[in-house]
Parts: C-alpha cells; structure tokens; sequence
C-alpha cells in the first residue's frame, strides 16, 4: 500500500472514531506536569489575546509559547529552536495561513476538505526551528494547534 493511502487510511480511522481517541489520550495523561503547565499558561494567554493576530504580538505569549516548545524538550535535543527574533518573524510570516485556519473547529461537521492539507503546510513550513524535522515543534506550538481551538476548553 503506497504512504499516501496509509495516511489516508489512518485520517479516516481517526476522525471515524475521534471521542474515543480524545477519551485515550485524557486517559493516559501523556503530559509531564512541566509541559502541562507551559501549555496551560500559553493556551491561557492565546485566549486572553482574542485572535491570533494579537497573540503573536504579545511578547508574553511568545515567551510562553517558547518555553512550552522547550518544555518538550525542543531547543534541549536534535531538534534546535530558532532564536527570539527570527521565531517571531517566523510566526508573523505564518500569520496569514493562522488566521484562514482561526475560525475553524476541530470537532465541526463542515470542515473544509482540504484542511488536512492546510494544516501541514503550515506545520512544515512553520519555521521556528533550525533542523529539517518540523513535525513535533509544529504540532506542539499552541498557536497552529489553538486556530483550531484544540485544548481552548
């Protein structure tokens, strides 16, 4: 089976059974109490800021935001954050794919079709970190994973 269909495959078995993959993952607790903190404070802040907009010009989010990305480990291991200046630019860069994706919810029937996709060329082209592997520092930075209001509750 081609890596395409395997993904596909694996989309539609997760979207096809969502609440009990949500209720696995709320059971198993898979955050450290660090890492549960950083990303308690920085969801938080991204809710107090009201848009995305505002949120990256926030320097307090930014600080959280990096420091839950350091929380994982990112910047500590292989994987290298970029410095300050250039993690702001590279979330300002990103800003109008963020805010395409704001009004959008994750557990909505009408989602569009193509929002797999628009998600992972934002994940991949993010750009906060030095290394080739966007994958994890993309998918931890709260500020992609809050415009769809994932951990906004």
């Amino acid at each position: 089976m081609a890596r395409k269909d395997v993904i596909e495959q694996r989309l539609s078995q997760l979207t096809g059974d969502f609440a009990r993959y949500v209720q696995e993952y709320d059971r198993r607790l898979p955050f450290t109490s660090e890492q549960l903190a950083a990303h308690r404070q920085c969801i938080s802040l991204r809710q107090q800021a009201g848009s995305v907009r505002a949120a990256i010009a926030d320097e307090r989010f930014i600080a959280a935001l990096r420091h839950t990305l350091y929380a994982w480990g990112i910047g500590r291991r292989a994987s290298r954050l970029v410095p300050e200046a250039e993690f702001v630019a590279a979330l300002q860069a990103a800003l109008p794919r963020l805010e395409e994706l704001e009004p959008l919810l994750i557990d909505s029937a009408d989602l569009p079709a193509d929002v797999s996709d628009r998600l992972w060329l934002l994940i991949s082209s993010l750009g906060v970190v030095e290394n080739q592997a966007k994958l994890v520092a993309g998918t931890k930075c709260p500020v992609p994973l809050d415009a769809l209001h994932i951990g906004s509750a």
